[in-house]
């Protein structure tokens, strides 16, 4: 017999309390005929005997309702369980991975403007968890890092080539900084740091050979006791210098020394 507080299953047959059947404004005491129970087997049920149907119904039952309220309900159910949505999430991903995957690819090939926006707008708000995630990520998947950056680069390989080469038109002196750093390693030099900007302005424009005025454009960096005979990579041993004086210089010896401080 059913009260006010309980009420009679019609998949079961069990009287039970209200709090075992879901809320339904057209049910006996505001409650649906089924318990929670009946209702989940049924589910199961429809699901394995026409999974495509019961995707669709579900979805128009999704489209009828209110969206701001379920949406608003998730986070309210997130916020109180975050290990239960944790793990609801890792099982959702990992059994829906490829239609995850293909559906983000549909998406971003549609919206590439839009996504790219969205992402660096994530990035920013969260740069610093971000960055932490990411260098975690690289030490503990070394050659999955690895092998998505050679994909990368050669899926955008013109794009790059662009990229680099309007950088490195941009920033000409930290490219000749890098060169003449490579070049004295390679000959096993001691090397320092060495600006080509600061050793200009330190030797006020004037080649250390000729002693007339360079343009900055122009200029060489000339090491006074060559690399070839020992020299090394260090703002003491480097000086301003035409193209020509130093390419007549060579390895013959150091030229016009400047008086070392």
């Amino acid at each position: 017999m059913s009260d006010a507080t309980t009420k009679r299953c019609t998949g079961c047959g069990e009287t039970k309390w209200l709090s075992e059947f879901d809320r339904s404004k057209l049910g006996r005491f505001g409650r649906k005929a089924a318990c929670k129970a009946c209702a989940h087997l049924a589910r199961v049920a429809r699901r394995q005997a026409d999974p495509e149907a019961e995707r669709q119904r579900r979805r128009a039952s999704y489209l009828r309702g209110d969206k701001a309220a379920r949406a608003r309900y998730q986070r309210e159910w997130r916020a109180a369980n975050p290990e239960r949505a944790r793990r609801t999430d890792a099982r959702s991903k990992e059994a829906h991975r490829e239609s995850r995957r293909e559906r983000d690819r549909l998406r971003y090939a549609r919206q590439r403007d839009a996504v790219k926006e969205q992402r660096r707008a994530r990035y920013a708000a969260n740069s610093a968890p971000q960055r932490v995630a990411s260098a975690r990520y690289r030490a503990e998947h070394p050659e999955q890092t690895k092998a998505l950056g050679r994909r990368w680069r050669a899926a955008h390989i013109e794009e790059l080539r662009e990229y680099l080469a309007a950088w490195r038109a941009a920033n000409r002196d930290v490219v000749a900084d890098y060169r003449h750093r490579r070049r004295a390693l390679e000959r096993a030099a001691f090397v320092a740091p060495v600006s080509r900007r600061a050793i200009y302005e330190r030797d006020r424009g004037r080649c250390g050979i000729c002693g007339k005025p360079v343009p900055f454009e122009r200029f060489h960096l000339d090491h006074i006791i060559p690399l070839a005979r020992g020299g090394t990579h260090e703002p003491k041993n480097v000086q301003v210098a035409h193209p020509r004086c130093n390419n007549r210089k060579y390895v013959s010896g150091p030229g016009q020394l400047r008086l070392l401080e």
